[in-house]
């Protein structure tokens, strides 16, 4: 990847602006952050990420886990589990307890 094409991306991904040329083609900012949104929406965390992402102990992931203490959505990978963040804001919403203001 070239200087240019990462100030490039880095434009697109600050502002939603732009476009960027590499590889013979050309995308928009809005193509761009689209596919960035996808991929944000399938990211596989391991149990550490996900346990910092939701601010607890890793250990607590494991306990819940072995426990099924709450309905939180494990992909198993193989022997490792991973969480989807996508899963895991949908679990946090749904504990929402309240309104927003």
């Amino acid at each position: 990847m070239t200087d240019k094409t990462k100030r490039d991306l880095a434009q697109v991904f600050a502002t939603g602006t732009g476009s960027i040329t590499g590889a013979g083609t050309a995308e928009s900012g809005e193509e761009l952050l689209t596919k960035k949104k996808d991929f944000d929406r399938i990211r596989l965390l391991n149990r550490k990420q996900a346990a910092e992402y939701l601010g607890l102990a890793e250990n607590t992931l494991a306990v819940w886990k072995s426990t099924r203490r709450y309905d939180l959505p494990v992909v198993m990978v193989g022997r490792l589990p991973r969480y989807r963040q996508s899963d895991l804001d949908s679990w946090l919403a749904s504990r929402t307890v309240g309104v927003a203001a």
